[in-house]
Order: structure tokens, then C-alpha cells, then sequence
């Protein structure tokens, strides 16, 4: 539109309502996640490492690694970059994935292996990727994100006013905790 074009015929997209998302990591992220595809009719699959303590509130089904891979239409990264999470997505992830699933990360640069993903996506291994978060920040080379069906944003995920007034209070009360503990800590080996 901003091109004064109205070439409808050319624009199709898909809907969420049916499908299946596959979330990699089930911590707050993750479950809100899973909350809004679940509240958009998408049948929400989970791989964690370590078992889920409670319910989110929402039907979803705890899968294998290679379950979500081979079943999701959409796989959402929601983990830590850890030495154990670096590049596990990589080139047997996509061989694994379905030709029309998505790949969205949006949790750290790093666990996706980038040279990998361009490569499935020039063999439509996988339909597409959204990325937030790149291994190199800024990223050096753009490749991958001039690629066609890849939609890049510069890590904005947590980029609102109200996300950083959140991380604010919580780095006061973080503060003001330890000193607290410091201060009673200090104030109780007096009276010792």
C-alpha cells in the first residue's frame, strides 16, 4: 500500500486456526506463547528438557524433540543459549521439519545455526523463518535476511515502554532485596 500498489492477487497467507505449534521451552515466554496459540485454535505441541511443574492453564501435549519437529507447522524457540542449546537447531532440525513449517526465533542468536537455515531454506527444506535474534549483533553479513522468506526485526522482542518499566521495578526490588538481606545479614553477626 505504501507503494500505491493493489495487487491483491499476489497476497496469500495461511491461518493459525488448526495447526500446530512446537515450542522448544516451556518457561514464562513459552507458555504465554502456547496461551495465544492455543486461544487462536492451534493445537499446541511442547519439547522440554525437564518435566512441567504445573498447567498453563491450556490443553497442550509434552513430545519428543523429533515429535515436534516432524508434526508442528510453526517451531518457536523459548530457551537459554547454553553450551547445550548452541546451534541445536542445525541442518538434521530442518531435514526433520515439514517442507511447509516456520521456524521463529525470537529467544537467542546462536541456538539456530544460521548457515544451516539459509541453506534450508534455499533447498525449501523448511517454508520459512522469523528471527529477532541473530549470532552476530548487529549481523555482518545479510544473506539470510534478504532471503525471500525470512522476516528479520533487529532484537526488538522486548523493546516496549511497558517491558522496560517491567525490567526497571524488577532491577530496584532485585537491588533493594539484597540489600535488605545484606543489611540484616551484617545487622544479626553484630549481635552475635
Amino acid at each position: 500500500m505504501k507503494q500505491h500498489s493493489w495487487d491483491k492477487s499476489k497476497l496469500m497467507g495461511t491461518e493459525l486456526a488448526g495447526k500446530i505449534a512446537g515450542l522448544i521451552g516451556f518457561g514464562q515466554i513459552g507458555q504465554k506463547v502456547g496461551k495465544i496459540a492455543s486461544a487462536l485454535g492451534m493445537r499446541v505441541l511442547i519439547y522440554k528438557s525437564s518435566p512441567v511443574t504445573r498447567s498453563p492453564g491450556y490443553e497442550f501435549e509434552l513430545v519428543d524433540l523429533n515429535t515436534l519437529l516432524a508434526k508442528s507447522d510453526y517451531v518457536s524457540l523459548h530457551i537459554p543459549k547454553t553450551d547445550q542449546t548452541h546451534n541445536l537447531v542445525a541442518r538434521d532440525t530442518f531435514e526433520q521439519m515439514k517442507k511447509s513449517a516456520y521456524l521463529i526465533n525470537c529467544a537467542r542468536g546462536g541456538i539456530v545455526n544460521e548457515t544451516d537455515l539459509l541453506n534450508a531454506l534455499n533447498k525449501d527444506l523448511i517454508a520459512g523463518a522469523a528471527l529477532d535474534v541473530y549470532e552476530d549483533e548487529p549481523p555482518e553479513k545479510f544473506d539470510l535476511i534478504d532471503h525471500p522468506n525470512v522476516i528479520a526485526t533487529p532484537h526488538i522482542g522486548a523493546s516496549t515502554h511497558e517491558s522496560q518499566e517491567r525490567v526497571g521495578q524488577d532491577i530496584v526490588h532485585t537491588v533493594m532485596n539484597f540489600l535488605e538481606t545484606k543489611y540484616l545479614f551484617i545487622a544479626g553477626n553484630e549481635n552475635d
